[in-house]
């Protein structure tokens, strides 16, 4: 129901009945003040229930409370206020979150009084604590997952060597290291005769037919015309 269409049809049967009193009474229904005296300080039924008006024409305020009802799923009165009366009856039960009602202030009060300032030390501790255990979850976390992810990299049969990649570059490359220790090894085999170290520091049989190298540790034993002892003695 509209609220104002509602009070404007109480407004008008109060007025009503008040005239009617008047009129019964062979007062002037033209004299407000006849009128006004027999609205006030009285009750009447009107289109939203009783309708009280105190000593000074100001009307008394009645308030239902609602309670969502969770059986139902709907709201329901469960306390109503007659301001006639000034009193408040319930009529249901409250159905209160964690089955109690709230408390009237904070734990700690509306400003903060009834806790001390501050926490006791061991809770700074505490929270350090679980701060640095975080820390080290996070890297050994992140370790982990690096060394799985290499793992499974090293594993993946397609992986493809960076040198594979260079095509004919790195076969041009391959080709000059192999030539390049070729060289080396011809120079170690063939050294040159015209050195003066080399024919200063061996001593050559010509009655044998065969030359014995000795070298650190092992013998080798050569036809002469083929091979010529590096710095190391005939014997």
């Amino acid at each position: 129901m509209n609220n104002f269409i509602s009070a404007f049809y109480d407004a008008v049967l109060l007025y009503a009945i008040a005239l009617n009193e008047t009129l019964s009474e062979g007062l002037d229904p033209r004299n407000g003040h006849n009128i006004t005296g027999k609205m006030w300080n009285r009750t009447f039924v009107g289109i939203t229930g009783n309708v009280s008006i105190d000593k000074n024409g100001d009307r008394y305020s009645d308030y239902s409370l609602l309670d969502l009802d969770p059986a139902q799923d709907k709201f329901v009165e469960v306390a109503y206020y007659s301001g006639a009366s000034n009193e408040l009856k319930q009529v249901a039960q409250f159905h209160w979150v964690n089955g109690k009602p709230p408390q009237d202030s904070p734990i700690c009060g509306w400003n903060h009084s009834k806790c001390p300032e501050g926490y006791p030390w061991y809770v700074y501790v505490i929270a350090a604590a679980a701060l640095l255990i975080l820390v080290m979850m996070g890297a050994f976390l992140i370790y982990y997952r690096r060394m799985k992810l290499e793992r499974e990299l090293t594993a993946m049969s397609w992986k493809i060597r960076w040198e594979e990649l260079d095509g004919d570059e790195s076969r041009a490359k391959e080709k000059k290291k192999a030539a390049k220790r070729a060289r080396k090894i011809d120079a170690f085999a063939n050294p040159d005769q015209n050195d003066p170290l080399l024919r200063s520091n061996s001593r050559s049989s010509f009655a044998s037919d065969k030359v014995t190298c000795r070298g650190v540790g092992w013998l080798l034993v050569w036809q002469p015309d083929s091979f010529v002892c590096p710095a190391w003695d005939w014997v």
